[in-house]
């Protein structure tokens, strides 16, 4: 693959010498303005994410660490304090559970494609700048990055090892013949040395949202009563504040719902998403609440407004 040119580049040296690219994509042709200033920051931060010997502004040391659980294989980006005396690699091989300490953050994701399965990392920056075009949608930036293959494969070799499930270990065992025949263009850098993927931020304070999560299929997520809302021709009526003036909660929660689910569906249609209905929906807390008669909405904040 001819790399992108972007509009900034960031070089990172691999133990072996390979200049590893971090590249900031093109924004959105002639819309600037739809990204934050908190936007920009974050995709600098994932440029200046070094993989081998970086440390974040608070001084923890950045580990990788292939993600065994799910289907799709892919790097964890980690910030934690090592051990005196202990290697990534070791520590990577003691940590390649989904669950992890509190002192053990994961900060980003790597992700490259996967030919035979959905994983497509372009569709990454795709749901990125559409999201801030529509101005819904919540996704977290994402920067282009290049990983020399050499420090690439002894992770994808612990991947397979440490895999929960045999579809992330199949997969895992695809990714590593990939990397030995390095060739095919839709992974690899031209001249064969490197892999391309996604490098994004990772979300704070996601779980798994079982209502559609486990549906199980695009026709049992048709037939959900939450789908059927937002289909429904006839207005949502809803009492929003109770007789005190204060928000209902019950109603709040309906209607956000509604919004995230309806933008969900408008944005994977756009993107012609293929892969939503296996488990891939995860939901973040929102608050709500009136402040000098209008409703303030906030997606992680450190703790709940009083009057929320």
């Amino acid at each position: 693959m001819k790399m992108p040119t972007g509009q900034e580049t960031v070089n990172h040296a691999a133990p072996n010498g390979t200049f590893e690219l971090a590249i900031r994509s093109s924004p959105f042709p002639g819309h600037l303005e739809i990204y934050s200033s908190k936007d920009i920051e974050k995709e600098k931060e994932l440029a200046e994410l070094d993989f081998y010997n970086g440390k974040t502004k608070d001084g923890l040391d950045i580990v990788l660490i292939p993600k065994t659980y799910s289907t799709s294989p892919g790097i964890n980006v980690h910030a934690v304090k090592l051990p005196v005396g202990i290697s990534h690699i070791s520590y990577a091989e003691a940590h390649t559970a989904k669950s992890h300490s509190g002192d053990d953050k994961i900060i980003a994701k790597y992700k490259q494609s996967i030919p035979t399965h959905f994983t497509y990392s372009p569709s990454i920056f795709g749901y990125y700048h559409l999201s801030r075009f529509l101005d819904t949608g919540h996704v977290e930036p994402a920067i282009i990055r290049t990983m020399d293959i050499a420090a690439h494969r002894p992770l994808a070799d612990l991947g397979k090892e440490k895999a929960i499930g045999s579809n992330n270990r199949k997969q895992w065992t695809e990714l590593r013949a990939l990397d030995d025949a390095h060739s095919n263009p839709r992974l690899y850098t031209e001249d064969g040395k490197q892999l391309y993927g996604a490098l994004q931020a990772n979300p704070a304070g996601e779980q798994s949202y079982p209502h559609l999560s486990d549906l199980g299929g695009v026709a049992a997520f048709s037939a959900c009563a939450e789908f059927g809302k937002v289909t429904n021709s006839n207005p949502l009526k809803l009492d929003v504040t109770d007789s005190s003036g204060k928000l209902n909660q019950a109603a709040v929660q309906q209607m956000v719902q509604i919004k995230d689910l309806s933008d969900m569906v408008l944005m994977d249609f756009i993107m012609s998403q293929a892969d939503r209905f296996s488990g891939n929906m995860h939901s973040q807390k929102v608050y709500v609440w009136i402040e000098n008669g209008a409703v303030k909405p906030r997606r992680a904040i450190p703790q709940r407004p009083p009057n929320s």
